[in-house]
């Protein structure tokens, strides 16, 4: 995992949920960076299930801020 370059952010949400049947295995994973007085510097959120795809670490559809 990359840290921000933003000095004094911090991860805000760091969330992993598991899915049960009948995406057994599958997860939700959602992670927020923000500075001091709110604003996001970086953010994620991602479908993983490496049973559906097998590139990426199993990640299907996924959203973030990392490519410019």
């Amino acid at each position: 995992m990359v840290v921000p370059k933003t000095r004094g952010c911090a991860k805000t949400v760091d969330d992993e949920i598991v899915l049960k049947k009948p995406r057994k295995g599958a997860k939700l994973k959602e992670e927020v960076w923000q500075t001091p007085n709110g604003e996001v510097v970086k953010y994620s959120l991602a479908y993983i299930n490496p049973r559906i795809c097998g590139k990426d670490n199993g990640r299907v559809p996924g959203y973030d801020n990392s490519h410019d």
